[in-house]
């Protein structure tokens, strides 16, 4: 195959590409039609039809690798980063997935749609003490249903396990304010409340305390 200035070629996965100039046979200049991401690549990549959109959606329809330092792999094997980023976009956009775990309205930030801005967060937070930690998107923001870098941290299984337990509760106030809380014993000191008499008002008992009611919203 002749490599020619001008001519469009196919990749095998990433749809058309243009040459855009030839400096040598292993210093091609090209640009993807479909997202117009220009790169170097030589002669026989072409020809190969290896040559890669780092920009084009190739994970779960919507995460696209990038372009930038970070790998997705170390000595052949897919690294920490890229797993953990991977299942994270599998969780919102894996039809397979949301159907059994209940994550449909659940969707990671578009920053993060591209692998070198998650993996950079991800080195620069996750914890360097070889231990296994899961990333959580709802502990520091409660109810949170988007996966971004001020929204998420991560946790060891234990402590996932233990937020995940975690019950939740609302209630107004007497000035028609609406409250979020998990420590019960905690709320009911700071407002002045009756832990007991309080909780059979959030759990739907009673129909008010000192003028606090259930949050039904």
């Amino acid at each position: 195959m002749d490599i020619i200035q001008g001519k469009s070629y196919k990749s095998l996965r990433y749809g058309s590409f243009v040459v855009l100039n030839i400096v040598s046979s292993k210093s091609v200049d090209i640009r993807f039609n479909d997202t117009g991401y220009e790169t170097k690549v030589r002669f026989d990549s072409i020809r190969k039809g290896s040559v890669k959109d780092k920009i084009a959606p190739s994970v779960h329809g919507v995460g696209f690798i990038g372009d930038g330092e970070y790998t997705t792999s170390n000595n052949g094997k897919n690294n920490e980063a890229y797993l953990s980023w991977q299942r994270m976009l599998g969780r919102c956009y894996d039809k397979n997935y949301i159907h059994s775990h209940l994550y449909t309205d659940c969707t990671v930030c578009l920053e993060w749609h591209n692998f070198q801005n998650f993996a950079k967060w991800f080195y620069e937070n996750h914890p360097n003490d070889g231990g296994k930690y899961h990333l959580d998107k709802d502990v520091k923001l409660k109810g949170n249903r988007e996966y971004s870098p001020d929204a998420c941290l991560f946790l060891t299984a234990d402590e996932n396990i233990a937020a995940a337990h975690q019950k939740s509760f609302s209630a107004v106030s007497p000035e028609s304010k609406v409250f979020h809380f998990t420590n019960m014993a905690k709320f009911c000191r700071e407002h002045g409340l009756n832990k007991a008499n309080f909780h059979k008002v959030v759990t739907g008992k009673n129909k008010s305390c000192k003028g606090w009611t259930a949050y039904d919203g």
